[in-house]
């Protein structure tokens, strides 16, 4: 099965389509927001299980366009998938944030808060789905990032990592702050 490409660099939306249809395990970048929301999107269309995220904020103009919103909305629409997010800025846990806007309120998206002595031992951002695919950006400064399809070698050691900041990071205290807010995605 396969989604349409629409709004996008054409190019880069089918090499990140052909690499998700292969699953060949192929590194590749993404060097932009847009193509972070080509990948995101399409790591959410996937995803059968789970999808874990580590993230500043989840940056809006990646995570709030709505053809991620459409496939997050799929994703968490089956009540036995988990999505956990790790958060740096407990500011990005807000009603404003479209994506906490939309599924802040689900009961299979949980959100801790990495605290900032642990935000001082590591230098990444990251995204993994599932047991095979993910998403690192190696510098959490830019979105610049290095992505594999069908990798679950290098995808198990990414939900490794995310999974011992996880354990050091405390559940969202804002997180009263979204209750009840969610609305459909359209």
């Amino acid at each position: 099965m396969s989604i349409q490409p629409v709004g996008y660099p054409n190019d880069y939306r089918a090499r990140v389509y052909q690499a998700a249809e292969r699953r060949g395990g192929e590194p590749f970048f993404n060097t932009s927001l847009d193509h972070a929301t080509i990948i995101v999107e399409r790591m959410f269309f996937d995803a059968f299980k789970q999808v874990d995220i580590l993230s500043g904020n989840l940056t809006p103009q990646v995570y709030g366009r709505i053809d991620v919103l459409r496939q997050a909305d799929r994703f968490l629409g089956e009540p036995d998938r988990t999505l956990r997010i790790l958060l740096e800025d407990d500011r990005g846990f807000r009603a404003e944030n479209p994506f906490f806007e939309h599924f802040g309120h689900c009961k299979n998206v949980n959100v801790r808060t990495v605290p900032k002595k642990v935000q001082g031992q590591y230098s990444f951002h990251l995204l993994v789905t599932d047991t095979n695919s993910f998403r690192v950006e190696p510098d959490k400064t830019k979105p610049d990032a290095i992505v594999a399809f069908g990798s679950a070698r290098n995808a198990a050691h990414v939900r490794g990592l995310f999974n011992s900041i996880w354990e050091l990071s405390e559940r969202s205290q804002s997180s009263h702050v979204i209750a009840g807010l969610a609305s459909p995605v359209d």
